[in-house]
């Protein structure tokens, strides 16, 4: 759909991170499949109903909130000391720009300038930050641990704050893009 809201929110992506770096990432884990199971209560039991009754002005809000901070988290490459990472920062935003006008827009923009960034920078001093990833990817993995201990109070909580947002993220979204969608 053209107008479907999908992927991390930035709200989602701090208390993930927090919650990782408090629990560590087995338990973790655990907390996340508990926030799954409590989203999924939430929906059987119709709590969202509500959700049409959120003004507007709290909407865009949410929306205006989460592109501040995507944007902020984000000056920190273009202000870093590296000018290759400043030249491939700007070829990435000038890729998603003119692959958005383009007619055969099949594939998104924001894809391809993804890839556009990744291939460039192949071509770059190593001077930039790259993302490590082990040789044996599936080995680093950790199964999440239920074993939650004298914690079981702080990982429950996590797991109802994490539900919550993510919830309230969602459905805001929902809202903004039916509003939108429903514009004369």
């Amino acid at each position: 759909a053209p107008l479907q809201v999908s992927g991390p929110a930035a709200g989602l992506t701090v208390l993930v991170y927090s919650t990782i770096e408090k629990f560590g990432f087995p338990m973790a884990g655990s907390i996340f499949v508990v926030a799954g199971l409590i989203q999924l209560v939430l929906g059987v039991t119709k709590v969202a109903r509500f959700a049409k009754f959120m003004p507007v002005s709290v909407v865009h809000g949410m929306l205006a909130g989460i592109g501040i901070l995507i944007t902020i988290s984000q000056l920190r490459i273009l202000s870093a000391e590296s000018r290759w990472g400043i030249a491939i920062s700007l070829a990435t935003m000038a890729i998603a720009l003119v692959w958005q006008r383009l007619p055969w827009r099949i594939v998104p923009h924001f894809l391809i300038a993804v890839v556009g960034a990744t291939l460039l920078s192949e071509f770059v001093p190593s001077e930039l930050t790259r993302v490590s990833v082990p040789n044996n990817f599936l080995g680093s993995l950790h199964s999440p641990t239920w074993h939650w201990g004298d914690r079981a109070g702080p990982a429950l909580g996590a797991a109802f704050v994490i539900a919550l947002i993510a919830s309230i993220e969602s459905l805001l979204s929902a809202l903004a893009t039916d509003k939108w969608h429903s514009k004369p």
